[in-house]
């Protein structure tokens, strides 16, 4: 296992936004302020548990692909959660329809991430230099 300093900041911030969405959703879930923040801290805290594969010996032997697109699996949302909490601060129930259009847009990304080549491609691995190469796909450009 090779740990650096890395792996220790990518720890570090994992956990303290998993530990700050469960406060802040522990201390009001009906809060459309609080369940956003939550969900966006959630949805960093998903992708940045995604660096942690790069450590572990136990993982190089998989398709790394698998685990980029997992990691992707988190950043795919962050606009729109991003965009969603700031609206719900200041305007109430203005923007409805362009909360919903970017969640929209955030699912259709996530199924192209997910199912097909269209947003990462192929990734892989450098084993002596711990490099990791990655061929994005078209959609990558467009997120």
């Amino acid at each position: 296992m090779y740990i650096n300093l890395f792996f220790f900041s990518s720890a570090i911030a994992f956990l303290s936004f998993i530990s700050l969405a469960i406060y802040v959703l522990y201390n009001n879930n009906k809060c459309t302020i609080n369940l956003t923040f939550s969900l966006f801290l959630s949805s960093y805290a998903l992708w940045i548990f995604g660096d942690f594969f790069h450590f572990f010996e136990i993982f190089r032997n998989f398709n790394f692909t698998f685990f980029i697109r997992a990691c992707h699996l988190g950043t795919v949302f962050l606009p729109a959660l991003y965009v969603h909490f700031i609206l719900s601060i200041v305007a109430k129930k203005k923007f409805k329809k362009l909360i919903y259009l970017l969640y929209c847009i955030s699912i259709f990304f996530e199924l192209t991430n997910l199912f097909t080549p269209l947003f990462i491609k192929f990734a892989y691995l450098e084993i002596n230099n711990l490099i990791l190469n990655i061929e994005i796909g078209i959609f990558y450009h467009i997120y």
